[in-house]
C-alpha cells in the first residue's frame, strides 16, 4: 500500500475543528475505507464505527484520536472487506467426527438413510470455523491508513484555520479603526456639552456661577469617559492577534476574550453621549459577535 506523503503542519498552526477526510486502500489482504468528519465541541468526543472483525485495534484507535486531535467532535467510520491473504479458514474436526459418527448409526439403524454429501457437512453449524483475520498482517496496514487519514484530516483543518485566522484579522482591523476614532471623540464630546449647558443657562436668563458650571462638567466627563474602555478594547485586541500568532489549540482563549471584548463594548455602548458613539459601540458588538460565531470552530 502507497500513499503520499503530506507536509507536517507546525504544532502550532491555528486549526478549525470542522473538516472531512477520506482514504481507500486495496490489496491482496483486503479493502479497507476510513472516512471521518468533525464539528465543533468544547471537549474531544470521538464516535468510532468499524467492524468487528477488527475491533480489536479501537483501543488503539481512540489513542491516536487523543495524540492527534485535542478538541471537537469526531466521526470515524471503518469498512473493512478481507482478502485471502488475511484469512484463515479452519474445520472443527472434533464437530466432523461426531457427525460421522452419528451417520454410521443412522445407516445402522435406517439402512435406506442415505448419507450426508460433503457440502452438507460443510453447512453444519460449528463444522467450518469463522475466518479469521491475521492480525499481524492488518494492524500496520491499518495504523498507517489511519495516520495518512488524520494527516488529511488536519491538512484540512488547517486550511480551514488560516481562513478563520484571515476573517478574525479583519474584523481586527476594523475594530482598531473606531476605536482610533473614537479617541478624539472625547473632548470634542466635553467642548458640545460645555456650550449646551451655556446655551441652557443664557436661555433660562439665570446666574451661575462659572467655577459651578466646570464641577458639573468634572461629573459629567467622568461618567461619560470611554478612555479606560478603548484602552481595554485596544488590550484585548493586541491579545487576540498574540494568541492567533501562536497558534495551536487556542479555541477557548479567544472564547474568552471575545466575551471580554463584548462587555468593553456594551459598557462604550452604556456611557455614549452622542449618536456617532452609539453607532459605533454597535458596530463593534456586531464585529465581536460575528469573531465569536468564528472563535467557536477553532481548535
Amino acid at each position: 500500500m502507497s500513499d503520499p506523503k503530506f507536509e507536517v503542519h507546525p504544532a502550532k498552526q491555528v486549526c478549525s475543528m470542522t473538516a472531512f477526510a477520506r482514504k481507500q486502500y486495496n490489496g491482496d489482504w483486503g479493502a479497507l475505507t476510513l472516512e471521518t468528519r468533525t464539528v465543533n465541541h468544547r471537549f474531544l468526543d470521538a464516535t468510532v464505527r468499524m467492524p468487528e472483525s477488527i475491533r480489536v485495534l479501537e483501543s488503539s484507535v481512540r489513542e491516536t484520536l487523543r495524540d492527534k486531535l485535542n478538541r471537537g467532535k469526531v466521526e470515524l467510520n471503518v469498512r473493512f472487506e478481507p482478502g485471502e491473504a488475511t484469512t484463515k479458514i479452519t474445520i472443527n474436526s472434533a464437530i466432523a467426527t461426531q457427525l460421522n459418527v452419528a451417520g454410521d448409526e443412522i445407516t445402522k439403524l435406517i439402512p435406506s438413510a442415505q448419507g450426508m454429501r460433503l457440502s452438507e457437512i460443510l453447512q453444519w453449524p460449528g463444522v467450518v470455523q469463522s475466518a479469521e483475520l491475521d492480525m499481524e498482517v492488518i494492524k500496520p496496514i491499518f495504523t498507517q491508513a489511519l495516520d495518512s487519514l488524520l494527516d488529511s484530516l488536519q491538512e484540512n483543518r488547517a486550511k480551514e484555520g488560516s481562513a478563520l485566522t484571515q476573517l478574525i484579522n479583519e474584523r481586527l482591523d476594523k475594530i482598531d479603526a473606531m476605536v482610533e476614532k473614537l479617541r478624539p471623540m472625547q473632548e470634542e464630546s466635553i467642548k458640545m456639552q460645555r456650550e449646551k449647558i451655556i446655551m441652557r443657562i443664557e436661555e433660562a436668563k439665570v446666574s451661575v456661577d462659572s467655577n459651578r458650571i466646570e464641577q458639573e462638567l468634572v461629573l459629567w466627563a467622568q461618567k461619560a469617559d470611554i478612555a479606560e474602555e478603548l484602552d481595554r478594547l485596544e488590550t484585548h485586541v493586541q491579545a487576540v492577534r498574540h494568541a492567533l500568532k501562536k497558534g495551536g489549540a487556542i479555541g477557548r482563549r479567544l472564547d474568552f476574550l471575545m466575551q471580554e471584548l463584548n462587555r468593553e463594548a456594551n459598557t462604550l455602548g452604556s456611557k455614549s453621549v452622542s449618536v456617532v458613539t452609539t453607532n459605533i459601540s454597535v458596530e463593534i458588538k456586531v464585529l465581536i459577535e460575528q469573531m465569536r460565531e468564528q472563535v467557536q470552530n477553532i481548535e
